[in-house]
């Protein structure tokens, strides 16, 4: 289920419902921690990203504006 649709559902219940997927929803993050924190790997995007040599070059058309 994508996100947006889990919103669209958890938005149509009544404030009191809401209420209680809120508590559920705490409860799963309680028990489950694992899920609540993201654990960064360095180098995980390494060969991944190539910026150019000409990146900070000005855009064509655009150098009336860059004075």
């Amino acid at each position: 289920m994508k996100k947006e649709q889990l919103y669209i559902k958890i938005a149509s219940l009544p404030a009191s419902l809401r209420e209680e997927v809120a508590h559920f929803i705490d409860n799963l993050l309680q028990q489950n921690k694992e899920f609540t924190t993201i654990k960064r790997v360095p180098n995980k995007a390494k060969g991944k990203v190539a910026i150019k040599s000409n990146f900070d070059d000005p855009l064509p058309g655009l150098e009336p504006y860059s004075k």
